[in-house]
C-alpha cells in the first residue's frame, strides 16, 4: 500500500467508519497497531472519522432500517469500542413515543401474518422476537399488556 492515509481517508469518504474498524482494517493491511493509532488520530483531525457521527449515524440506521431495539443496539456498539458516552449520547436521540409506537407496529405485525388463529402463546413468541432483537424486556411487557391484548381480544371477537 503507497499511501495508507490516502486508503482509509478514501474508505472514510465512502461510508461512515468508527475509529476501531478503520484501525482494524490498516493492521489487516500491514500497518504496525502504532502507525494504525497515529493515522486514525490524522483521520479525526481531518474530519474522516468521527466516532461520534458514526454512532448517532448506526443507531439511525439500525433503528430505523433493521428495527432493532436499544440493547442490541447498544451491544453492537460496544463491540466496536466506542466510548459508553458516546452510546448513551447516540441512543439518546430515538424518540421515544416513536421507539414504544415501532415496538407495538413490529408485535402487532408479526401477530397479523398468523391470521385469525393468533393466540396468547403465538404473541409470547413473537415477544421472545422483539427481545431477540434488542427490545427491552419490561417494554415489550408493557406493549404487550397495552397494545398486544387488545389486538388479540379484538380478533376474537
Amino acid at each position: 500500500m503507497n499511501n495508507p492515509l490516502f486508503w482509509a481517508a478514501k474508505l472514510c469518504a465512502a461510508r461512515e467508519y468508527c475509529s476501531d474498524d478503520i484501525r482494524r482494517k490498516l493492521i489487516q493491511k500491514g500497518i504496525a497497531p502504532k502507525e494504525a493509532d497515529e493515522l486514525c488520530r490524522q483521520l479525526k483531525e481531518k474530519g474522516f472519522l468521527d466516532d461520534q457521527r458514526y454512532a448517532r449515524a448506526y443507531v439511525a440506521d439500525k433503528y430505523r432500517f433493521n428495527h432493532w431495539g436499544r440493547v442490541k443496539i447498544r451491544f453492537m456498539l460496544r463491540s466496536k469500542r466506542l466510548p459508553e458516552e458516546l452510546i448513551d449520547e447516540a441512543l439518546a436521540g430515538i424518540d421515544e413515543e416513536a421507539y414504544l409506537e415501532a415496538l407495538g407496529d413490529f408485535l402487532i405485525g408479526r401477530l397479523k401474518t398468523l391470521g385469525d388463529k393468533a393466540t396468547e402463546e403465538d404473541a409470547w413468541k413473537v415477544a421472545r422476537s422483539a427481545i431477540n432483537r434488542g427490545y427491552e424486556s419490561a417494554l415489550v411487557a408493557k406493549v404487550m399488556e397495552e397494545r398486544v391484548s387488545k389486538f388479540l381480544k379484538e380478533q376474537e371477537d
